[in-house]
């Protein structure tokens, strides 16, 4: 998970630490949205793992795939570009 956080990190110009904090910030919250995607359904991590690496509920995850894949879509992000 750790390579998928560098991966958004440098995507969206904000620090590791910065996606472990509770933030509304917009590049901070849309880039937990595409790491929650990437790990749970490209790499294949479960939701819980995720949940405790960021520090959120199970069921926030859910809620963050389908934010996270519609990100993907819409922004045409890749996990390996």
């Amino acid at each position: 998970m750790e390579k998928v956080a560098a991966r958004v990190c440098a995507l969206f110009k904000i620090e590791k630490a910065e996606l472990v904090q509770r933030s509304r910030l917009n590049n901070i919250s849309k880039g937990r949205e595409l790491l929650v995607y990437w790990s749970n359904k490209e790499l294949g991590i479960s939701g819980r793992e995720v949940a405790s690496y960021l520090g959120i509920s199970s069921a926030a995850i859910c809620k963050k795939i389908r934010l996270g894949e519609k990100l993907a879509r819409e922004g045409k992000y890749k996990l390996n570009s």
